[in-house]
């Protein structure tokens, strides 16, 4: 019985750690999609954080913002900019000369988030809950708040910001409605939309995570549990890609380091793709596997 006792508590201590590991904000090459419903009609709306800035001595990342189905640097708003120290993160907002906080993700429960936005409007809620959420295997602190409005609950996860889209913490607009659908790095998701995020605020819509299409009409019944493997990986000549699950009329995309499509296999109905090498040179790409508009797999890809 000590034995079992002492394998218990040491289980518990071991998921403190992997619990207690603090999360940076993804800053760099990343873009967030956001669903946007008010009574003026739905859009969908990116923001876009490229590129390094220097500011009273501080680097920051500069976050841009447009509305297209794609995020498109050349057609984005400068919005400000944003660093992170001692796990809070400030931005400067366009047109400022003095920083504001964005995020405190050292709050506990009970504590209230205090924010003014570039219009100087003000919020300030209260923190109702702290847990873990499992993000592609990886447990992410988050804060809930309990928001007014058509916002019936927010959550700050650490590591991707707020569930209302990365720059809306807090907001309790009284007709309006944000959900972040997903984000993504180099085209690589990490974080995407689940009915219990945020239900009071989504709505049926198609979006792309930039690298990810997405329905949210199609059932995705277990294709957000598939698992897929590739192998070998870096290759020569050729590798599989293998699917826990069968395809039905899937598509296999491959894109260079500079995102250019340079290879597509339409209609693939089975559970192991065999990828030739073809005319492709040496170096890395990254592939995207999707069935119906429904995305199953991205991942990287190492040709010798």
């Amino acid at each position: 019985m000590k034995k079992l006792n002492t394998i218990i508590l040491f289980g518990i201590l071991q998921f403190n750690v992997c619990a207690q590991t603090y999360f940076p904000l993804v800053d760099s090459n990343a873009v967030w999609t956001i669903f946007h419903y008010s009574q003026f009609g739905n859009s969908t709306k990116k923001n876009g954080a490229f590129g390094d800035t220097l500011i009273n001595g501080f680097t920051y990342k500069k976050v841009f913002e447009n509305f297209d189905y794609n995020f498109n640097l050349t057609n984005s708003s400068y919005k400000g900019a944003i660093r992170e120290s001692n796990k809070k993160i400030y931005i400067m907002y366009y047109g400022h000369t003095a920083e504001s906080l964005l995020y405190d993700f050292t709050l506990n429960v009970g504590d209230t988030a205090k924010l003014t936005y570039y219009n100087g409007f003000q919020y300030a809620q209260k923190v109702s809950m702290i847990d873990y959420i499992s993000i592609y295997g990886q447990n992410h602190k988050r804060w809930k708040f309990n928001a007014a409005g058509l916002h019936s609950e927010e959550y700050w996860i650490e590591g991707i910001g707020s569930t209302f889209g990365l720059l809306l913490p807090l907001w309790t607009g009284s007709d309006n409605c944000f959900t972040l659908l997903c984000a993504s790095q180099n085209n690589n998701l990490f974080y995407e939309y689940t009915v219990s995020s945020n239900p009071d605020c989504y709505y049926p819509i198609a979006y792309d995570c930039d690298g990810t299409l997405n329905t949210a009409s199609v059932s995705q019944i277990n294709l957000n549990n598939n698992k897929t493997i590739l192998f070998p990986n870096p290759f020569s000549n050729s590798a599989i890609l293998k699917t826990s699950v069968a395809l039905n009329d899937a598509t296999l995309k491959i894109y260079d380091v500079l995102g250019q499509e340079v290879f597509i296999q339409p209609n693939i109905n089975a559970e192991e793709i065999k990828i030739n090498r073809g005319n492709l040179a040496a170096g890395n790409y990254y592939y995207k596997l999707t069935q119906k508009s429904v995305l199953i797999s991205t991942g990287k890809l190492i040709i010798e």
